[in-house]
């Protein structure tokens, strides 16, 4: 009996922890739908957000794909720039190697050429060296050339002057043949009166050599102005006519003999081209202007500038009178 009263206290004590443990689960089951609502209102926001950043990452996902291809399309062409660049490099350092190559060729025909060019520098100076004799010989030659082309035209000048003064030494000599008949026609009688006929300033005198009748004229010449033109041929065979050494002092010395002499100034008792033929005829030759080779310088009235550049060469200069008194001639003559 007690037996059986331990089992029913038992069991009312089991019973009576059940309820306890009923109740406590009831009230566990209510917490645990509390936080269950709790955590179903927590998951519906988190879904939200996670759907919201689900779609946010899709689109940075499809962002990132159009940089992926846009970096992949990039890539190829670097890839391709690459390949190029490469290409270009082979070729560049191909040229660069033909440009050596071509260099060394050009540094050596370079070195050739100077070396020709000093070949040809050194036969150069050779050639000056032998060309220097012929230069100077041509300068002289070229001096002298010109020295006789003023000694050819003052000679033209000259005898076109003496072939005036010779037609009218001619005409002179044609007048005088008709005084010298009628003088052959009284010889042997003549008488005062007739004798007074004669023109004053001719005599008559017997040639030494051919004893004829010569006649010597004492006649004033005109000076003319002579222009060059073409010369009449004179006879020699008429022994009547002048030669034209006549006409020049017999006594004039050689003492300008390769002398060169400058005229400068108004000269008062020849003209100059009178006395440019005196000077050719003593053996000089007259210069236009003065240099360190000038013997003389005849100085006139109003000189230039010619007798300042003398003095600076320290040419000797003298008068009219002077210069005609070296040449043996006076002034008066």
């Amino acid at each position: 009996m007690d037996i059986a009263k331990n089992v029913v206290q038992s069991l009312e004590e089991q019973v009576a922890n059940l309820q306890a443990t009923r109740q406590q689960l009831e009230k566990e089951l209510e917490a645990n739908r509390a936080n269950q609502a709790h955590l179903t209102s927590a998951a519906l926001d988190r879904e939200t957000a996670l759907a919201k950043d689900l779609k946010q990452a899709q689109g940075e996902v499809t962002q990132l794909r159009q940089q992926l291809q846009k970096a992949t399309q990039l890539s190829d062409t670097l890839t391709a720039q690459k390949a190029v660049a490469e290409e270009n490099y082979r070729q560049a350092q191909i040229e660069v190697r033909t440009l050596g190559a071509q260099k060394l060729n050009l540094d050596e025909e370079l070195k050739t050429s100077r070396e020709r060019l000093t070949t040809l520098e050194e036969q150069i100076s050779a050639l000056e060296q032998q060309l220097n004799p012929s230069i100077q010989s041509l300068q002289t030659a070229t001096t002298r050339a010109a020295s006789l082309e003023q000694q050819v035209a003052v000679m033209i000048a000259e005898r076109n002057r003496l072939t005036e003064d010779l037609q009218q030494a001619n005409q002179t000599v044609k007048q005088l043949k008709e005084h010298v008949q009628a003088l052959q026609t009284i010889q042997d009688s003549p008488s005062q009166r007739e004798a007074e006929r004669i023109p004053s300033g001719i005599d008559t005198v017997k040639s030494a050599r051919s004893g004829e009748v010569s006649i010597a004229v004492d006649l004033p010449v005109e000076s003319k102005s002579v222009e060059p033109g073409p010369i009449e041929p004179i006879s020699n065979d008429n022994p009547q006519i002048l030669e034209p050494d006549q006409l020049l002092p017999h006594h004039l010395s050689r003492s300008l003999e390769g002398k060169s002499v400058v005229l400068t100034g108004h000269l008062s008792s020849r003209s100059s081209q009178q006395m440019e033929n005196l000077i050719v005829a003593a053996g000089g030759r007259v210069t236009k202007t003065p240099s360190a080779k000038t013997a003389y310088i005849v100085v006139g009235r109003n000189p230039g500038s010619k007798l300042k550049k003398a003095e600076k060469y320290n040419t000797p200069h003298m008068t009219e009178e002077q210069f005609l008194l070296l040449l043996g001639i006076s002034s008066e003559s």
